[in-house]
């Protein structure tokens, strides 16, 4: 992983080229009781959704931004975003 952007007060962005995979850890510490959100880009979030329904706390759900996302809850109560572009050149929310 190689960190490609950083912001010290509330989030981190890296990146693994060899595996395509971008990887955002958010924390905001206007809402220090809310758990750290991280976020991880995919290709196939329904098969996520199937495979961790116990675990979800939001469906998918299709977003303005252009894409899609799933938020389901870990064992330690952090929020886990999928999400998924509907073009690459789609720019997320969080990636601004």
């Amino acid at each position: 992983m190689q960190l490609i952007e950083h912001e010290p007060q509330h989030h981190a962005h890296f990146e693994n080229k060899e595996h395509e995979v971008i990887f955002t850890a958010y924390y905001n510490p206007k809402l220090p009781e809310q758990p750290v959100t991280v976020y991880f880009e995919t290709d196939g979030i329904e098969v996520f959704e199937l495979r961790f329904r116990e675990s979800v706390l939001s469906p998918t759900i299709h977003r303005d931004w252009g894409g899609k996302d799933l938020t389901l809850q870990d064992p330690d109560g952090n929020h886990v975003v999928l999400y998924q572009k509907d073009t690459p050149t789609t720019v997320t929310p969080w990636q601004k």
